[in-house]
This record gives structure tokens, C-alpha cells and sequence, in this order.
């Protein structure tokens, strides 16, 4: 079914770019003319200077010169969400919702409450940790 049209594209496009050459001013047809072949000598240029080998090489030594240097924002960025979703998926795995799923149809009330119960849970987590004792100052409220 789409042979027909890539043979268009194949043949009739050069015809019609050959007949706006030719209706056009001569310095339409000129100019794509000159493009394309400085456009064909650059590629062949390129192609030819960074071989297989050469690109190999090139990024050996990049790497070598990186390797000492500090990540960037960017990387830095990408670690971090990396990191999220290692949590989130160790968070699924153990048996805790997803707070974006869990979080999905509460409203605003909803939310506030729930995040309040997840904090009183880190805060007693964290209360065991150190091995202090956790003081629940919410309930008075």
C-alpha cells in the first residue's frame, strides 16, 4: 500500500523540485543546486574524518578527563529521581501504597490528615531509632 507513494517520493519530488527551479528565478534553482553539493561534501567529509575508531577513541578520552570532575546539575537531577524511584518501588515491595496513588482521588482535608498520620509515623520511627520515646503532641488538638 505504501510502495506506491515511496516511489512518489523517490522519483516525482527531484522532478518537482526541477520544475520550481525552473519556474521560479534562476537563483532558487542556483542555490539548492549549491547546497546540496556542499551539503554532500561536508557529510562526506564528516563521515570520513570520524571513523568508528576515531568516535571510540574521542569519548575514551572524554572520559578520562571526566572522571575526576564533580556531576553536573543535570546528573545530579537524574541520581536524585533515580533514587525516588528505587524508594518508590521499595515502598510498593514492602507493602506501602504509593503516596501519589494513595494521595489520587482525597481531597485537600483528606491529604492534610494523611500526611499528618505519615509524619507522626516517621516521627515515632525515628523516636525508636535514637531511642527516645515519641510524644504524640496532635492528639491534643
Amino acid at each position: 500500500m505504501s510502495a506506491p507513494n515511496f516511489k512518489f517520493m523517490l522519483y516525482g519530488m527531484p522532478l518537482f523540485s526541477v520544475y520550481l527551479a525552473l519556474t521560479f528565478p534562476a537563483g532558487v534553482g542556483f542555490y539548492w543546486i549549491w547546497s546540496s553539493v556542499f551539503s554532500f561534501i561536508q557529510s562526506f567529509a564528516l563521515y570520513s574524518y570520524f571513523t568508528p575508531k576515531r568516535v571510540e577513541a574521542i569519548n575514551e578520552k572524554l572520559k578520562e578527563k571526566n572522571k575526576n570532575k564533580k556531576p553536573g546539575f543535570m546528573q545530579r537531577m537524574l541520581e536524585q529521581q533515580s533514587q525516588l524511584n528505587q524508594q518508590a518501588q521499595d515502598a510498593v515491595k514492602a507493602g506501602r501504597p504509593d503516596y501519589m496513588a494513595a494521595t489520587e482521588n482525597m481531597s485537600k482535608s483528606e491529604k492534610n490528615k494523611y500526611n499528618r498520620e505519615l509524619l507522626k509515623e516517621a516521627r515515632k520511627r525515628m523516636a525508636e531509632k535514637y531511642g527516645e520515646e515519641y510524644v504524640d503532641d496532635d492528639d491534643n488538638e
